[in-house]
């Protein structure tokens, strides 16, 4: 598979931050595009989900708007405690 392929599992951006002032319009924006058919890699491919990272102390009211898309999931998740980030990659997000 070349290096710019992508898989239907790994068709999902991670917006960090997600709750944040920027963050929270960067997902929505790219929910938005996506609703429209209109988001994709750079290689062609789809992108199908866009995952949000809240911090723990994060509140989601800034993506109220977003939270019942199916192209969109939110997940609270500590950044810093290293055994969570390791794990991210072997869960599935999507």
């Amino acid at each position: 598979m070349p290096a710019n392929s992508h898989t239907a599992d790994q068709n999902c951006v991670v917006i960090t931050g997600a709750s944040g002032f920027v963050g929270s319009a960067v997902a929505r924006l790219l929910v938005k595009k996506i609703d429209r058919s209109a988001l994709f890699y750079p290689d062609g491919a789809p992108i199908t989900q866009i995952v949000g990272f809240i911090g723990p102390s994060g509140e989601s009211y800034r993506l109220d708007k977003i939270q019942s898309s199916p192209y969109f999931k939110s997940m609270k998740v500590d950044l810093i405690d290293c055994a969570v980030t390791a794990d991210i990659d072997r869960k599935s997000v999507v």
